[in-house]
């Protein structure tokens, strides 16, 4: 995860080339798959040739599949989408032609009755019966070339495979969590999005049937309804961000430079060993600041504790919402007092660079690997925004029940009496 905030630019490119990746392989294989669903219920001497021989190419093993598609269209992007679509092709067929088989037959034979074409029956009554079925092959399909087209990498294609085989071969834990992190989330996604188009595209769906936008309507207005949850919300926030601000990993934990004792000598002669992002802000801090800072946690507790019981038991009182309020506005003071520090005592650092561009060139040639000796490892910018984040939520927190407590008072004073 820390990868992850550490370099979103490079974490959005190998997603962005997954998506390309996914999203062509997934739309050339649902045309090419419904296409031969279609043409296999309708000509039924080739039904079994058809699956047993989309069977046999789905047993291949997706790394060999892979491999078997460089000496035809060589390394790279080409392979990967070929691979991907012939992997997607058995689910895609089956499904489409369970989906038009599953038809009532007493609807084909009204509809032939009418005089409908087989060409109109099939657009206007099978595939449309049969979309409920045939977008859940999709979306089986979309979510498994999601976690394959992550070996694509192995031949050059590029997408979240790179992350990870990086993370491999140079034995980083972190690049091969956030590649893992980043391929489940899109998997997810995926499967949440396919999945409210396929209850969409069923006939005849019920009225509990509810579209992602109608959910988040139906968020907004419980969060509108229950504005100590946004409150709660950002005290757990600010809380995370405090604590990740302020325990910015120290040098000394690394794995590289805790198992060699000269590397560590090097960074404690400059007193860079054992410095976390809390170490860092004390450097120029004064006594005001430095009590600031250990109110702002306070605040956070406070705040999410008021919070959390007028959730559990009710809106709570109208004075609840100063004090939440009160907790918001107070928790700037000391988030600007950290961040200024934090920033002022990092731009000190940075001004020896020299100083750490030689510290770095003896690490590094005193372990076996890089490790990165600079005043920005030791930025705690991500916990600090995290942590404004969570004050502005419980500022919004309290003006929503502000509004929640005077719009209750406008319905009481207008019902008659």
């Amino acid at each position: 995860m820390q990868y992850i905030l550490d370099r979103p630019d490079l974490v959005l490119d190998v997603v962005i080339e997954h998506v390309y990746i996914t999203v062509i392989a997934v739309l050339a294989a649902s045309v090419i798959g419904v296409f031969l669903g279609v043409l296999v219920t309708r000509i039924r001497a080739l039904y079994d040739l058809v699956l047993t021989v989309a069977g046999i190419i789905y047993t291949v093993p997706s790394l060999a599949m892979f491999v078997l598609m460089i000496p035809i269209l060589g390394i790279g992007f080409k392979s990967a989408v070929v691979a991907l679509v012939l992997y997607s092709l058995l689910i895609l067929i089956r499904n489409t032609a369970v989906g038009i088989d599953g038809v009532d037959p007493n609807i084909i034979e009204a509809a032939n009755g009418m005089g409908m074409t087989p060409l109109s029956i099939l657009l206007r009554i099978e595939l449309p019966l049969a979309l409920p079925v045939i977008f859940a092959g999709i979306r089986i399909a979309a979510v498994s070339a999601i976690s394959l087209g992550t070996i694509a990498a192995f031949i050059g294609a590029g997408g979240i495979g790179d992350l990870i085989f990086e993370g491999i071969s140079s034995q980083r834990d972190d690049k091969i969590i956030a590649g893992a992190i980043a391929a489940s989330a899109m998997a997810i996604g995926t499967e949440v999005l396919l999945r409210q188009i396929e209850k969409g595209a069923s006939p005849g769906i019920t009225g509990d049937f509810k579209t992602l936008g109608e959910h988040l309507a139906d968020a907004w207005n419980a969060l509108w309804h229950r504005p100590d949850l946004v409150a709660l919300i950002g005290a757990i926030l600010l809380l995370a961000g405090y604590g990740s601000a302020t325990w910015v990993r120290p040098y000394a934990e690394h794995e590289a430079i805790a198992g060699n004792e000269e590397a560590q000598t090097a960074l404690a002669d400059n007193g860079l060993l054992n410095m976390t992002g809390w170490d860092v802000a004390r450097v120029r801090t004064d006594a005001p600041v430095k009590r600031s800072l250990q109110i702002l946690p306070w605040l956070g507790l406070i705040a999410g504790a008021l919070a959390l019981w007028n959730t559990v038991r009710g809106p709570g009182g109208r004075a609840s919402a100063e004090v939440l309020l009160l907790c918001g506005l107070l928790g700037i003071f000391p988030l600007l007092h950290f961040y200024l520090e934090l920033d002022r005592a990092v731009g000190e650092l940075g001004s020896y660079s020299t100083l750490f561009r030689s510290i770095r060139n003896q690490v590094n040639s005193l372990i076996d690997g890089r490790v990165p000796v600079n005043p920005d490892t030791l930025s705690a910018g991500p916990g600090f925004t995290l942590a404004a984040v969570g004050v502005g939520l419980i500022i919004g927190g309290a003006l929503l029940k502000s509004l929640w407590f005077r719009r209750q008072a406008r319905q009481t004073e207008e019902q008659p009496a």
